[in-house]
């Protein structure tokens, strides 16, 4: 009886574990693939994601913004397959053995999106070999001085644009 009692009581911890994290997975109820989230949550990203999945061939380098672990950050190249400059910042860093390289991308990412320097930017889009820029709602939120005209004074060109969203190919 003692260790039915002792093993009774060491089961308490893991059924309220469980039960109170996969709780939380109730708001994700009737999705049907890993993508619906996108779908609802940001239609625009979500077709412009499509159309990157139809039209462009082989692995060209896109930038999106960088953000967090577990975030909503880099959903473009996650559902493209497509490399992009710099990926979840801690995923990046732990993966690198340390943060210096992370942390150069990142910032070399935020002046693309926010500088005025026209001669950095276009500098910074052959250092990585970009091919194409998003921008979208995590863009606009990461990057608040963003400034899409920039792209097309540095010889980009809009492809793409679905609501919100805007692909800028880059050609030299």
């Amino acid at each position: 009886t003692i260790f039915v009692l002792v093993f009774f009581i060491h089961m308490i911890y893991p059924y309220f574990a469980i039960k109170s994290n996969y709780a939380s997975l109730e708001k994700y109820k009737g999705l049907s693939t890993g993508w619906d989230f996108i779908k609802q949550k940001y239609p625009d990203n979500y077709r412009a994601i499509q159309w990157l999945n139809d039209n462009i061939d082989g692995q060209p380098v896109m930038v999106e913004a960088v953000g967090d672990s577990y975030t909503d950050f880099n959903q473009v190249s996650v559902a493209t397959g497509l490399p992009t400059v710099e990926g979840w910042i801690v995923h990046e860093w732990l993966w690198r053995g340390g943060y210096d390289k992370p942390s150069s991308r990142k910032e070399d990412v935020k002046s693309i999106y926010q500088s005025q320097d026209l001669r950095q930017l276009k500098q910074l889009l052959q250092k990585y070999s970009v091919k194409y820029i998003f921008v979208g709602d995590k863009e606009y939120e990461a990057y608040p001085d963003l400034d899409t005209k920039r792209f097309e004074q540095v010889g980009a060109r809009l492809v793409a644009s679905f609501g919100n969203t805007d692909i800028f190919r880059v050609d030299f």
